[in-house]
C-alpha cells in the first residue's frame, strides 16, 4: 500500500505547485484610458415612397453599456441641391426620431442639416433608379406540412441593377382578413434568404453577389390558413427596397465590422459615415411595392 500512498501525495503536491505558479502570474494592472469624446450621431433614410425619418443621438464608448437615447431637441431640415428648403422635421416620441412631411424624388441631391446645441451637422445623398417587382404570384398547394395540411407559396421576380454592387431590403406580408391589416410573413425557412440574407428589424437585407446583373426569383412558403383566397380583401404585399450608394457603402462596412473578431492582430474596421462634423449614415432607398 505504500507506493500507492506515495503516488497520491506526489500528485497532490504537483497540483499545489501548478496553482502557485498560475497565481503568481496574475497581476492587476490599472489602465488609465483617455476620456471619451462623444459625438453627435445622425442616421436617416430618404425614400421615394415613404416619409423621411431622422434619428439624432450621441455616440458612446465601446465600454459603455448604457442605452443610447434619442435627442429630441434639435433643428432638422432637408434641402434640395439648389439650396432651397425642402422639408422641416418634427420630433415624434412614438417613432423615436424626427419625421418629415414629404417623400423624396429620384435623381435629386438632398442635404440633411441638423443643429444641436451649436453643433451643425450635415450629410448629402440621392436616390437613383431602383428595380421593379413583377410576376407576383401565389400557388395555394405546393406541399403539405407535418400535419398533412397544404402549404402555399408566394413568389415574385425582380431584375438586379446592372453595373454596380447592390444591396436590397425585403419585406413580404400577408393580409390578415380578421384584423384587416398586413402582417409580416415568416421567411426564415427560405433557403436563399437564410444563406444570403440577414434579418434586421426592418426586413431581410441581402446583396447581389449570387445573381449580379440577372433576374432573381424569390419564393416563400405560406402555412395553411394564413390567407383567405376566396374572401380576402388582399393576399400579399411585397416591399423591395434598392439601397443607394451611400447606404450600400455603409452595409458593406457593417458586414466587415460584424465579421471581425477583434483579436490582437485584427485590423480595425471603420464604419462608413457621410455625416460632416459628426457620425452616422444618411442614405436612401428606391421602393418597389406590389400587392396581390
Amino acid at each position: 500500500m505504500l507506493p500507492f500512498k506515495m503516488h497520491r501525495n506526489s500528485t497532490y503536491w504537483i497540483w499545489v505547485i501548478v496553482l502557485i505558479c498560475f497565481s503568481s502570474c496574475i497581476e492587476q494592472v490599472s489602465v488609465n484610458l483617455p476620456p471619451y469624446n462623444e459625438k453627435v450621431v445622425v442616421n436617416g433614410l430618404i425614400s421615394d415612397s415613404d416619409l423621411t425619418k431622422i434619428r439624432v443621438s450621441k455616440s458612446i464608448s465601446s465600454l459603455d453599456t448604457n442605452f443610447i437615447s434619442s435627442i429630441s431637441l434639435a433643428s432638422v431640415r432637408l434641402f434640395e441641391e439648389n439650396g432651397a428648403l425642402y422639408d422641416v422635421f418634427s420630433y415624434n416620441s412614438f417613432e423615436g426620431g424626427f419625421i418629415g412631411t414629404k417623400v423624396a424624388k429620384k435623381n435629386v441631391d438632398y442635404t440633411i442639416k441638423v443643429n444641436y446645441q451649436g453643433t451643425a451637422l450635415e450629410g448629402t445623398t440621392r436616390i437613383t433608379g431602383g428595380t421593379q417587382v413583377y410576376n407576383l404570384n401565389f400557388v395555394d398547394s405546393v406541399a403539405v406540412d407535418s400535419s398533412l395540411f397544404p402549404i402555399g407559396e408566394v413568389s415574385f421576380t425582380f431584375n438586379d441593377l446592372p453595373g454596380q454592387d447592390n444591396f436590397y431590403r425585403l419585406n413580404v406580408e400577408y393580409f390578415d382578413n380578421i384584423k384587416k391589416e398586413f402582417q409580416a410573413l415568416d421567411m426564415s425557412e427560405n433557403l436563399f434568404l437564410d444563406a444570403k440574407g440577414e434579418l434586421t428589424d426592418k426586413g431581410y437585407i441581402f446583396d447581389d453577389n449570387s445573381f449580379r446583373g440577372k433576374p432573381q426569383t424569390i419564393s416563400v412558403r405560406v402555412p395553411f390558413g394564413f390567407v383567405d383566397v376566396q374572401n380576402g380583401d388582399y393576399l400579399f404585399r411585397v416591399n423591395l427596397e434598392a439601397l443607394n450608394s451611400d447606404y450600400t457603402s455603409y452595409e458593406k462596412s457593417r458586414r466587415l465590422y460584424d465579421e471581425s473578431f477583434g483579436g490582437f492582430f485584427t485590423e480595425p474596421v471603420e464604419l462608413y459615415s457621410n455625416i460632416k462634423r459628426g457620425l452616422g449614415i444618411f442614405g436612401g432607398v428606391a421602393v418597389s411595392r406590389d400587392t396581390l
